[in-house]
């Protein structure tokens, strides 16, 4: 097989180009069609008939000529028919694997209690009415009862969130950056749930890359960084330059998926409608990674804070600005995808449990902010919306993997 990217060749099983980590469908290599060279068997038709001739083996003549002739039909046959039919076999068997592959069972222990982290298959879309229900808010999880795990797969730490009820959106009334795609604000209720607690970094992805699980990233660079995603020195830095598929790929390949955009917010803002992960009030140096005076790019710069980075930082650099479970960066350092796809008015009709966005669309949701936004763009409730093959130098993610037993 070869890439239909860089045309070198590749395993006929390959999803993606170890090369150059093109996605697109690897064509087959193309074998000439073997060609019958008639000038030996001509000489050698004249060779046999003076031999015949001389010997006057005439009746040896007509079995030659017939076994020519069975020799001719047979290699008629197209050797490329095979080619072909074996290159559509390996098609289909990749769009079986793509979609149908169930992905290991990573299983998590701890001193006190075993876990087992059952991945799941894509989360339905299809949504339902909003019950009538008023809103029981579940009691808070502080940072010191947080809940961590490690998945076998990538040595990421996640943490867990419990089920229940969490206030989802904003109040235009309360908000003083409400963004109009935020509200109405409303209650929503998820089963449990284990989430990365930091972004995918560098060094997980590359690890998926090498298994040939996922393509590499769409560039090399970042904004701050010639050499970034190879370069030992942002080995622990959030992965970019991601789209939708990348980060999808990854998360089927350690036994997980995307998280729904409520499943990204509840495990941002806790429980109590908070605006960023720590609470209501606005972020200091230490708590988040976003424009500030070293930023590298952004039109509104926040001059009075001073983060120590222009572009990405190391995952988890601002242990001040924790979740409430435990969740590191839900506010800034890189927005992250979502698997739902974008509606504005979507919390007007959004179901009460377990919601997982519009049915179809042509943008999904990203969350968090990023180091390029001012301090209305690092709320856990901003939303905006990117086509799912965009690829950003402010772009990542992180997983989710369903609580199960």
């Amino acid at each position: 097989m070869r890439c239909s990217s860089c045309s070198r060749e590749i395993p006929d099983a390959a999803k993606f180009c170890p090369h150059c980590g093109g996605s697109q469908l690897s064509t087959p290599i193309q074998k000439p069609t073997p060609t019958r060279d008639l000038s030996k068997p001509f000489i050698l038709l004249i060779g046999i008939g003076i031999i015949t001739i001389i010997l006057g083996l005439i009746i040896t003549l007509p079995g030659l000529i017939g076994s020519t002739s069975r020799t001719t039909e047979s290699d008629s046959r197209d050797p490329t028919n095979i080619s072909t039919q074996a290159f559509n076999e390996s098609i289909e068997t990749a769009i079986t694997l793509e979609e149908n592959l169930e992905p290991p069972t990573p299983t998590v222990t701890t001193e006190h209690e075993q876990t087992p982290l059952q991945p799941s298959a894509s989360p339905t879309t299809t949504p339902s009415p909003i019950p009538q229900k008023t809103s029981t808010a579940t009691p808070m999880i502080t940072s010191e009862s947080t809940v961590i795990e490690v998945n076998p797969h990538d040595g990421a730490e996640l943490v867990q969130v419990p089920a229940g009820e969490f206030l989802m959106g904003s109040d235009s009334n309360q908000d003083p950056y409400f963004w109009g795609a935020e509200g109405p604000q409303h209650p929503v209720s998820l089963d449990a749930y284990w989430i990365y607690r930091t972004e995918v970094t560098n060094t997980m992805y590359q690890a998926c890359v090498a298994e040939q699980k996922c393509p590499r990233p769409v560039q090399m660079g970042a904004v701050d960084a010639e050499e970034y995603y190879e370069n030992s020195a942002y080995a622990d830095y959030p992965v970019i330059y991601v789209s939708f598929t990348h980060a999808a790929a990854y998360c089927h390949w350690v036994g997980g998926r995307l998280p729904t955009e409520a499943e990204w917010e509840k495990a941002a803002r806790g429980t109590d409608g908070r605006l960023f992960p720590w609470g209501n009030e606005s972020p200091g140096s230490d708590m988040s990674n976003l424009c500030d005076r070293n930023c590298a790019r952004g039109e509104i710069v926040e001059t009075q804070l001073n983060d120590g980075f222009g572009g990405t930082s190391p995952v988890g650099s601002f242990p001040a600005g924790v979740s409430s479970y435990g969740a590191l960066d839900m506010a800034g350092n890189v927005w992250e995808w979502t698997f739902d796809w974008f509606q504005s008015t979507f919390y007007s009709v959004s179901p009460y449990e377990n919601p997982n966005g519009p049915v179809s669309g042509t943008r999904h949701v990203i969350r968090g902010g990023s180091w390029s936004m001012p301090i209305g763009g690092v709320r856990v409730v901003a939303r905006i919306s990117k086509p799912p093959d965009t690829s950003l130098d402010n772009l990542g993610f992180r997983c989710v993997v369903d609580v199960t037993g």
